[in-house]
């Protein structure tokens, strides 16, 4: 009988190997999916986000490397003396990511990619798909669509090639359910692709989110489909991907992507720490950044909100990723780019908006708190749509009633339950009762239990506070304005543009070594909060007074410490150092309002005018019809009575 690896003495065998290799022990679920493959059955995986996925690939690479070094570790075994995993990849991030992974392994790694490709033949004038045959490379990283390639599918008729194949491994393989039936078919083709690879090369799928699902949606299924494993020959490696010690929350979003302003996130303007903001598009990621941007007053390079995703240059996403690592507290708004594979240990909060389900949801919050020391109470909070949240019941009952609709309720499900830590364990079929790890490092710090209390907005419902209105800011709701001072929307279409004009007009004046934005010098919410104050506060004679200086002669104060004046500076100094033309472009649109009031007026009486000269006209005419009715009533009583008159006469006539 052959030896196996997945015995006693095979697993004994990878943990010293592992341990005097790395100097770490690997965990149980580590063991499971290695000495399998080192047995050459293929794997699906599921484990919890941070429990060290990316160890099955270098740690089969050690292994099979002190196994070709090494024959008297295990005489029995006979593998490849140079061996070689493809590890398919969603991102370009992941990729960097889990090549350097590899470097601190000693395991020299090939990332293939569009960029990459490109860089080798334009700098080193050579074929990357070339470079891969080479025995220097010990991992070949790419996407599923280098994989599909033309180009690859050479490499894999390459007999030589083909002898050094230890494995495709798929890193979240989640995705392939959520982009491969969309807009990546080539998720969908890796079982066929898969067929290619030599005999026997174990096929290696692992995730932190894949449910069973119904009948009807089923994640796992559709991933063992498009895999090509078949029920009872492939090994699955289940482990509870719950994080009891993150706090999670479910709330709704009131507003959505359509909106300008989203006051149900104003809380993250005093929010510390580092903080990872997940949205659904780009447009829509840069919206909320340019809303919260603009409620910032003097915001600073440090302070601001930053964007990760793909339009940005690699340099930019490089930097964000860095001040993410390194900076005590961030706010970025990323895309689905950022959703895996990076390992920054010490983000405090993740917020997920409108997650596709609650994989979606799960995978994105596994960035929060991956060092459980550095951040002891991550906190997860998943803002869904406001039907979602309210309709819930709705989308479950329609689910059940039309199942060819393949209706995902996960989240719906979620939105209900009372407790969600105890719903996310029931939705992945964990078992809060795990038997624990048997490693070193988990003996010492052991996975936290079920929380006793549980912390999830369910079993201590929050309390968040109201946002304010988004339709339009207080001083200009809540104050009754005078219809001489009142600012129509139209008028404030033209207020803005002015306004805009004023902005780079001002940018204009700022040195080349600041800065700052457009949006940091004047927000469209400040814009608007001015124009709100131009009804009251700044109204016309306000102003005209600020500019003769009337209010400098009687307070003895420079012009940009006046109240009235702080109220549309505060502490931006951009602003500061350009008061008079602010003041000037005031004075001139309370001069365009007053034209429009004015304009306005005057249409108002004309028609005024108009409309009592056409009631006196139709009141008139009114009294002619009714003065001619009364003639012609009269004139037919005449000639009825003058009728009468003629017939007695001819009656007499007769009777003489």
């Amino acid at each position: 009988m052959a030896f196996q690896f997945s015995s006693p003495e095979g697993r004994s065998l990878c943990s010293r190997i592992i341990q005097d290799k790395t100097e770490q022990e690997p965990h149980d679920h580590q063991l499971d999916v290695i000495t399998r493959v080192l047995d050459r059955k293929h794997v699906l995986a599921v484990t919890y986000t941070g429990s060290g996925k990316s160890g099955y690939i270098y740690m089969v690479i050690i292994v099979l490397r002190a196994l070709a070094s090494d024959p008297s570790l295990c005489p029995q075994y006979k593998g490849p003396q140079n061996p070689v995993i493809t590890v398919i990849c969603p991102t370009n991030a992941l990729e960097d990511d889990l090549e350097a992974k590899m470097h601190r392994y000693s395991i020299p790694t090939l990332v293939i990619s569009k960029e990459r490709r490109e860089k080798m033949k334009n700098e080193q004038h050579k074929d990357i798909f070339r470079e891969a045959k080479s025995t220097s490379y010990s991992v070949l990283l790419m996407t599923p669509e280098m994989l599909a390639s033309n180009a690859f599918g050479h490499l894999l008729e390459d007999p030589a090639f083909a002898r050094r194949e230890a494995a495709l491994m798929v890193d979240e393989a989640h995705l392939m359910w959520v982009w491969g039936p969309g807009f990546r078919t080539e998720y969908t083709q890796i079982g066929h692709i898969h067929s290619r690879f030599s005999k026997g090369c174990p096929l290696v799928a692992f995730t932190a989110t894949l449910r069973s699902g119904t009948a009807e949606v089923s994640p796992r299924n559709a991933v063992c489909r498009f895999l090509g494993l078949q029920a009872g020959h492939f090994h699955f490696v289940h482990r509870s991907n719950a994080r009891y010690e993150m706090k999670i929350s479910v709330r709704p979003l009131h507003q959505s992507r359509q909106s300008d302003r989203f006051p149900d996130l104003d809380w993250l303007l005093h929010a510390k720490g580092k903080i990872l903001v997940f949205c659904s598009s780009i447009k829509w990621g840069s919206k909320i950044a340019f809303y919260l941007l603009g409620k910032q007053s003097g915001a600073t390079m440090a302070s601001r909100p930053r964007t990760y995703h793909r339009l940005h240059t690699d340099e930019y996403n490089r930097e964000t990723l860095e001040l993410l690592r390194t900076s005590s507290s961030l706010l970025v708004i990323a895309t689905d780019t950022l959703s895996v594979g990076i390992d920054i240990p010490d983000i405090d909060l993740v917020i997920v908006i409108h997650p596709t389900d609650l994989d979606d949801a799960v995978q994105k919050g596994g960035r929060a708190g991956r060092d459980s020391i550095a951040v002891p109470s991550p906190h997860l909070i998943i803002y869904l749509p406001n039907k979602t949240y309210t309709e819930a019941s709705a989308i479950i009952a329609e689910a059940e009633e039309s199942p060819h609709k393949r209706i995902d309720t996960s989240l719906p499900q979620l939105a209900l339950a009372a407790c969600k830590v105890a719903n996310i364990d029931e939705q992945y079929e964990n078992d809060p009762d795990e038997q624990p790890c048997s490693c070193s490092s988990c003996r010492t710090r052991p996975r936290h239990p079920f929380p006793s209390p549980c912390t999830c907005s369910g079993c201590q419902p929050e309390v968040v506070d109201a946002p304010a209105s988004s339709a339009q800011p207080a001083t200009a709701s809540t104050q009754k304005i005078p219809a001489k001072k009142r600012i129509s929307a139209s008028m404030r279409e033209i207020g803005r543009k002015e306004l805009e004009g004023l902005r780079w007009d001002i940018a204009r004046g700022i040195t080349e070594d600041d800065d700052a934005p457009l949006i940091a010098i004047l927000s469209p919410q400040t814009m608007d909060r001015w124009l709100d104050l131009m009804q009251t506060k700044l109204d016309s004679e306000t102003v005209s007074a600020l500019i003769s200086g009337e209010h400098l002669r009687e307070l003895d104060k420079p012009l940009e410490d006046i109240h009235e004046i702080q109220l549309l500076i505060a502490d931006n100094r951009h602003l500061r150092a350009a008061c008079t033309k602010i003041l000037s472009c005031l004075a001139k649109l309370h001069a365009i309002f007053h034209d429009i009031r004015e304009l306005a007026r005057v249409k108002r009486n004309a028609q005024a005018r108009l409309r009592r000269q056409t009631q006196k006209a139709a009141k008139e005419a009114e009294i002619a019809r009714a003065a001619t009715a009364q003639v012609q009533m009269e004139l037919h009583a005449i000639e009825e009575q003058a009728g009468i008159d003629n017939v007695e006469s001819d009656d007499c006539e007769e009777d003489v």
